[in-house]
């Protein structure tokens, strides 16, 4: 477990770390919950929480850990985003489909499309503000 772990996160900084440190990590990334996390890493859950909260090379590899993680499944999904689109797609203009699955189809594809456009306009706004924000505090 622990060496699936640096293959995966070569670049973290894990050198502060005892090796009971390292196994709570990869099995925090992996199980679902603290306890089966300090099960599998053969500590105590106590001990899990206290180097949480005050190991501070810990957190901070698990945190880079967990954000390479969420990294990974953000490009997973964004690779994947056109096929199921295109799928929606078939499937709302398959004239074989019932009209109920064509009608849900659809409106996922619409959905995601606005939500997609609502989420950049947010982020759009954010960078406006924080321009102005930047321009106010410059003079």
């Amino acid at each position: 477990m622990i060496d699936q772990t640096r293959e995966l996160y070569e670049e973290i900084d894990i050198s502060g770390l005892t090796e009971r440190q390292e196994r709570a990590i990869a099995a925090l990334l992996t199980h679902a919950t603290v306890r089966d996390s300090a099960k599998a890493a053969q500590v105590s859950e106590a001990t899990i929480y206290r180097w949480k909260k005050h190991d501070l090379a810990l957190s901070e590899a698990l945190r880079a850990a967990q954000n390479d993680r969420m990294s990974m499944a953000v490009g997973f999904l964004h690779s994947t985003t056109a096929e199921a689109l295109d799928t929606l797609r078939e499937i709302m203009v398959d004239k074989n489909q019932p009209g109920t699955v064509r009608v849900s189809a659809a409106a996922k594809f619409v959905s995601f499309g606005l939500r997609t456009y609502y989420d950049l306009s947010e982020v759009d706004q954010l960078i406006e503000r924080l321009r102005n924000e930047v321009e106010d505090f410059d003079e």
